[in-house]
């Protein structure tokens, strides 16, 4: 009996032209949680140009980094599931956000000012940023009402 894979290195079955030609920054740093620093991956088109200024999208990680090592051996941006969407999204022509986190809410929060203020130089135009919840239990209970708090306090922010 072969040893199945685990669930943290399964990725997407759908695959697109271009998903394996986008431009990968590891490890940015974005801010820090306690005595933490925060990082974050960010997914460039493979064919975008230096000066663009593309939409984005945030895997918004629904759990804190803790858990998904106790549980899985590896940070919520690092599993087969978030780097192949993370590629998919790349591909499909925006930049696509992956991050860690100690306090999801707070971390959220601290990502999306960060992207924003920092926005010209990461290519993102800040006017067009989108969260895409993982897992997708954070938008159908579990800390929905947190979710979007995150979404309409991002909202005052920004305009």
């Amino acid at each position: 009996m072969s040893q199945e894979e685990p669930i943290s290195k399964k990725t997407v079955l759908y695959d697109m032209p271009g998903a394996d030609a986008v431009t990968l920054q590891r490890d940015q740093p974005f801010g820090s949680s306690g005595d933490e620093t925060l990082t974050l991956d960010l997914y460039h088109p493979a064919n975008a140009a230096s000066s663009a200024r593309l939409p984005a999208v945030v895997l918004v990680a629904g759990y804190p980094d803790q858990g998904f090592q106790r549980m899985l051996n590896c940070s919520f941006k690092d599993m087969g599931s978030s780097v192949s969407w993370a590629r998919l999204i790349a591909a499909s022509g925006m930049i696509a956000i992956t991050y860690t986190n100690r306090e999801p809410i707070a971390d959220a929060h601290t990502l999306l000012r960060s992207l924003h203020d920092n926005a010209p130089v990461l290519g993102i135009d800040e006017t067009r940023i989108a969260l895409h919840p993982r897992p997708r239990r954070l938008h159908r209970g579990g800390r929905r009402g947190q979710f979007i708090q995150v979404r309409q306090s991002m909202r005052r922010e920004v305009h």
